[in-house]
């Protein structure tokens, strides 16, 4: 058997997890091959990240994420559309639901932007006619600016807020999700992180393992499924995890009476649920009117 040639080098592929140390970064050594996978015939390719054991693939940030058909009929279906033909014309034309053709452009239009690919079209009008203009509504005197700017501030303060527990804790950041949930839960099964985590079991094996070798979780053998628990280590983390989390807040809202404070928390839970009510109507009518 005669030898194998040098190991693939993926130097021009980067992390695409935003909570990533070398996000974005390529020609760092971190990505390697992870498999490949078949989807309608053509080859995928799977990729790990050894810096936060996050897993992808060559669709990822494609317009093609998530799609196991044939790329060839995803292109034929958006042509459909940009030639005029509503979701429904496409669908029954290329044999297949209404609901995966909505899928498919909502995929492309969001990669893209949301900038439409269905110029003067009928379908153009029911989307500008459901949304409206977006500047115009953002520019719109009656939109409190602070409500607008809320998600971004909000966003900043939390990644801050991770920064601060990453310098001072001998963690990583990808860990701090990992901790709180062992701390609170104890015990856990890799199934039950699948539920209550956004990531694939492949990466939560990762991250588990590493924590393992770093001292912070131990793995309990004598039944199935293996539990995780956090070591007197990981449990001293947790502790001052806990606490750090309680300082940042006690700053925030240290401008706060404590009557305002329970105003602000109120405000916000209604808030949330009116938004979680308008989604639901707006994507009932966008798939209605998108038919």
């Amino acid at each position: 058997m005669g030898k194998r040639g040098p190991k693939q080098q993926f130097t021009d592929i980067a992390c695409p997890n935003r909570d990533c140390e070398k996000y974005g970064q390529t020609g760092q050594g971190n990505i390697v091959g992870n498999g490949t996978y078949k989807a309608s015939g053509e080859v995928v390719r799977k990729f790990l990240c050894r810096c936060c054991g996050h897993t992808f693939n060559s669709r990822t940030g494609t317009v093609y994420e998530g799609i196991r058909t044939n790329v060839d009929k995803m292109d034929e279906a958006m042509e459909c559309l940009q030639s005029g033909m509503s979701v429904s014309e496409t669908a029954s034309k290329l044999g297949l639901s209404s609901a995966t053709v909505r899928r498919w452009y909502s995929n492309m239009a969001s990669v893209s932007r949301l900038q439409p690919m269905m110029d003067s079209t009928e379908n153009v009008k029911k989307i500008d006619n459901l949304w409206g203009s977006a500047i115009t509504w953002i520019d719109h005197p009656s939109i409190p600016k602070e409500l607008i700017l809320l998600p971004e501030r909000l966003t900043k303060f939390l990644r801050l807020c991770t920064a601060i527990c990453v310098s001072e804790l001998d963690i990583k950041r990808h860990h701090i999700a990992f901790v709180l949930k062992l701390g609170a839960q104890p015990r856990m099964t890799l199934r039950e992180f699948a539920n209550v985590l956004p990531f694939d079991r492949s990466r939560i094996s990762f991250v588990l393992k590493e924590m393992i070798d770093q001292g912070f979780v131990t793995q309990e053998n004598d039944q199935k499924p293996a539990k995780y628990s956090l070591t007197p280590q990981g449990m001293e983390q947790y502790e001052r995890l806990r606490e750090l989390s309680r300082n940042v807040f006690r700053m925030v809202f240290a401008a706060f009476s404590e009557e305002e404070s329970m105003q602000i928390r109120k405000g916000i839970g209604r808030l949330n649920n009116r938004l979680d009510e308008i989604s639901d109507q707006i994507s009932s009518r966008l798939g209605q009117d998108f038919e």
